[in-house]
């Protein structure tokens, strides 16, 4: 059995506390950001091992099992960030049926293993 490893530099917000089983039969709607689909923008990462985070936001820059990353800036000028943050605001809203404080999304760096 291996271990799969990928490395994220995303915005986000940590949803965990919310405990949605995302696997549910019944809610197909968060499978397209679990998947990774192509027409969807966002995304939800979690920690399906431990548990400790769940984060729903828009991925910068990703990297799989042991590619890590290059050396290189990610630019990114204050009216992008807002620009991103409120875009995560709209669509949290449309996903979760309720208002986000923007203030609250971060831009996170972390591992996935799974």
């Amino acid at each position: 059995m291996g271990v799969d490893r990928k490395d994220y530099v995303m915005f986000a917000v940590d949803i965990n506390d919310k405990k949605i089983d995302f696997y549910d039969d019944g809610n197909e709607k968060y499978l397209p950001y679990i998947e990774g689909h192509s027409d969807v923008e966002f995304s939800i990462v979690d920690d399906c091992m431990s548990r400790r985070y769940c984060f729903f936001g828009k991925i910068i820059k990703s990297a799989e099992d042991y590619d890590g990353f290059d050396r290189e800036p990610i630019d990114i000028d204050d009216y992008t960030i807002n620009k991103i943050k409120n875009q995560i605001g709209e669509e949290y809203y449309q996903l979760f049926d309720e208002c986000l404080d923007i203030n609250i999304i971060k831009l996170y760096c972390f591992t996935k293993w799974s």
